[in-house]
């Protein structure tokens, strides 16, 4: 009887849990890139940053040199989940972070992109050229840190 109950309780679980599992791993409303200033208050929306590297990967190519971190409002905060491996559908190599804001924001808030690649695909001089740091400045003609100022407004 005991090993009935146990069996029931933990099929129950699973039934709860596998469904909200799996929609944690989907991004919520529309995707807000770093050209978005504006957008509605109290709306879901998602912000996905990161690097998709060709299929011919860069010159010493080193998928755990490839990151990104979001700062909001001054702060490091932690993706709903990243997306990483290669997807054979677009013939590249991912390294995906997805941040979900499912009750949306008020308010005006800065979002900044911390880009980190392996050294020597984005600098000559580099000491350690497998080594992972921090895009700064102007490359390829985008500047890094990517800094975005969005007002969340009442319809």
């Amino acid at each position: 009887m005991k090993k009935r109950v146990i069996f029931v309780v933990v099929a129950l679980l699973l039934l709860i849990t596998i469904p909200v599992a799996a929609k944690e791993k989907e991004p919520v409303g529309p995707s807000l890139d770093w050209d978005v200033t504006t957008f509605l208050a109290g709306e879901p929306f998602h912000i996905q940053h990161g690097w998709r590297l060709g299929p011919t990967p860069m010159k010493t190519f080193n998928p755990g040199g490839y990151s990104f971190e979001l700062e909001l409002d001054g702060e490091i905060i932690k993706p709903s989940y990243k997306m990483v491996g290669y997807n054979p559908s677009e013939e590249n190599y991912e390294n995906l972070y997805i941040y979900n804001f499912p009750d949306g924001m008020t308010g005006t808030h800065t979002f900044i992109g911390h880009y980190y690649g392996t050294c020597s695909d984005w600098y000559d001089d580099c000491k350690n050229p497998r080594r992972s740091v921090e895009l700064v400045g102007d490359i390829g003609g985008v500047t890094y840190p990517r800094v975005q100022t969005i007002v969340f407004t009442s319809p």
